[in-house]
């Protein structure tokens, strides 16, 4: 168990009353208590039962990866041929995946998965493949645990509430719902400028801006989301309001702005103009805000913009909108920031909005997004950067698709660049192609993807700043040069240490019957079965394979002969396979993580090395033979 929240007995597990237990151990039967428990599986577990007191189970999948299947009142999750749950139940449960909150609901008969009816006694099937639960069946209503926060994911069914604040998410494209007057919170996505509204007879319909219903409401007191935006549902002197419009109880379906009496006005048009001249009049609403210098935004700090929640500021939705409509194909916006090192601000950054079809909608630093639409395609789908960051950032074309990041690092190039990463860190210049994993350990940021293809030219690393997956380089062309403008390394030794297989492991200072996850013994060897009284030191593993960190490289290689393929072999009279002579300063490096990270390493002679099992202090990184591997050892 990874902490004091839930108890093992014997096959057995004990989810103390209303905690959240993480479960890291397959087979075995799991109990809820008196309150709401969770029970939360790391993906490596299978086997597991549950009981139908735990209220909600979460688990580190897609619900598109997993099929389901029902024997009586017995509901089982499957992923690749494994059963991951079994889920024993008389009430609704919820599952909670990476993708949303699934209601299960076992009535009339019927076990249900997000309005899905899982058939009995057949055999396990993905979500999209089953049926629909329908009305007549009972399956049309969904009775939500206290305090549950749900998703709905299906149309035309009742919601009812408990004794709890309940949160229901209303999907997009969702329709025809009802919902009770014990539901405390009603949540929908996009701006409360995209819905429509109406009140009669007690009862709050919201519909699409085509007059389509998504859903009626009763108006006891109660609150509506909207694009993260709160909007209380209150009666005041006979008068019910949404947030501070008040409705006319006469059926009519109007805007928010109607409500408020605010006439809308046509918005106004721009003529197309080439960057960086696409003029935006500033509102008076965003006074507190922005400013208006030489026609670009200049923003004065990143809370100006509005990004705790991952939402787009109304001002640059209305700006994005205005290029769109008026066919701009590109438009510019500056924004200049003090250079802060302590909230690692970015400086002179210009974003280029390019409409590109098909194509992922990003901004820089704050991975922003909107729900303007370019070019017909929705949120999400439309924006190229242009990231002009000075002196000692990086200057690139960066194509960044939904989730990446882009902050005093660099993020996934698609074109040529010239990178330069702070001044302690690395320079690389006229790299063909960089799309690999590079890692700045003093801020954390990371950038990921596939291979270095060519890296044609030199490329300083400095130690303890920039790290890089040596085993995805397939040409390196000339020398790793030092700081002191010594060589490091070269592409052989890159080479070499992909065919060495090695595993870069940390000794944690606890015993494998303390630990969660996998732990290794010194040989490298998995320890599958724990000696609880006499239990072993846990090894981790901190980077799979070759040469994780390009720095170590001078520890790996410094000193030492190569054959043709450029593996390290031993001297032979003096001499390496190419007649020059061995050098006379092999040695072998032993690291604590603080030296790592800092830069600096002991150096323990070779005659030293490998240092006993006992020698090794928590908390030190040592290179180890992967089990079963021929691969050479550098040391």
């Amino acid at each position: 168990m990874a902490d004091d929240t839930c108890v093992k007995v014997d096959g057995d597990v004990y989810i103390k009353t209303d905690q959240s237990c993480m479960l890291s151990d397959s087979n075995l039967t799991v109990y809820g208590s008196t309150g709401n428990e969770t029970l939360m599986l790391l993906s490596s577990v299978t086997g597991i039962t549950v009981t139908s007191n735990v209220e909600t189970v979460a688990c580190e999948l897609q619900s598109s990866q997993v099929k389901f299947a029902r024997s009586g009142n017995t509901l089982s999750v499957h992923n690749s041929g494994n059963v991951l749950i079994y889920l024993l139940s008389s009430f609704n449960q919820t599952m909670i995946f990476d993708d949303g909150i699934f209601n299960i609901a076992f009535a009339n008969n019927e076990v249900s998965v997000a309005g899905k009816v899982i058939e009995k006694d057949s055999s396990p099937k993905y979500l999209v493949d089953c049926g629909d639960v329908t009305p007549e069946s009972g399956g049309g209503k969904i009775y939500m645990h206290p305090n549950q926060i749900f998703a709905l994911t299906f149309s035309d069914v009742e919601v009812f509430g408990n004794t709890g604040t309940e949160h229901l998410y209303v999907m997009s494209g969702i329709s025809g719902v009802h919902i009770d007057n014990a539901v405390d919170i009603v949540e929908l996505g996009g701006s409360i400028k995209l819905y429509k509204f109406s009140q009669a007879a007690g009862m709050l319909s919201i519909f699409e801006l085509d007059d389509t219903f998504i859903a009626g409401i009763s108006t006891i007191d109660r609150v509506t989301i909207f694009s993260s935006v709160t909007y209380p549902v209150s009666n005041s002197g006979g008068v019910t309001y949404l947030g501070s419009a008040p409705f006319i109880n006469d059926g009519v379906i109007r805007t928010y702005d109607e409500m408020l009496g605010v006439v809308p006005t046509e918005s106004p048009t721009y003529p197309p103009m080439t960057p960086p001249e696409v003029e935006f009049p500033v509102d008076a609403r965003y006074a507190d805000q922005l400013e208006f210098t030489d026609n670009n935004y200049v923003i004065g700090s990143p809370d100006a913009w509005g990004l705790s929640q991952g939402n787009i500021p109304s001002w640059l939705e209305e700006y994005i909108n205005c290029v769109v409509n008026n066919n701009i194909n590109t438009s510019l916006i500056t924004i200049n920031e003090d250079l802060d090192d302590n909230e690692n601000s970015i400086t002179d950054v210009s974003i280029v909005v390019t409409r590109i079809e098909n194509d992922n909608l990003a901004f820089a630093s704050l991975q922003m997004t909107t729900n303007a639409e370019l070019n017909g395609n929705t949120a999400g789908n439309s924006l190229l950067l242009q990231s002009t960051v000075t002196n000692e950032y990086a200057e690139s074309m960066i194509k960044l698709n939904g989730d990446a990041t882009f902050d005093r690092s660099v993020a996934s190039f698609e074109t040529t660049l010239t990178a330069y990463a702070d001044a302690d860190s690395a320079m690389a210049s006229s790299v063909t192609t960089l799309d690999a994993a590079i890692t700045d350990p003093t801020t954390g940021l990371k950038a990921t993807a596939g291979a270095v293809q060519s890296l044609t030219t030199t490329v300083e690393i400095l130690p303890g700043r920039i790290t890089a997956n040596a085993e995805s380089i397939t040409t390196l062309s000339t020398e790793l040069t030092g700081k002191d403008g010594t060589v490091l390394t070269n592409a052989r030794a890159i080479e070499a240490m992909a065919a060495s297989s090695k595993v870069f492991w940390v000794l944690t200072g606890l015993d494998c019957s303390q630990t969660v996850g996998d732990c290794y013994d010194f040989e490298g060897t998995l320890i599958t079965d724990c000696d609880s009284e006499n239990p072993q030191p846990c090894y981790k593993e901190v980077a799979n394979s070759t040469a994780n960190y390009l720095r170590e490289l001078t520890a790996m290689v410094t000193g030492q002969c190569f054959d043709e393929q450029g593996l390290p072999v031993d001297c032979v009279d003096g001499l390496c396979p190419d007649g020059e002579p061995c050098p006379d300063n092999l040695v072998a490096e032993l690291k604590t993580m603080d030296d790592v990270m800092a830069g600096y390493f002991d150096v323990i002679p070779t005659d030293e090395w490998p240092p006993a099992e006992e020698d090794l202090q928590v908390g030190m990184i040592a290179w180890l033979p992967l089990p079963g591997s021929s691969g050479v050892t550098l040391f």
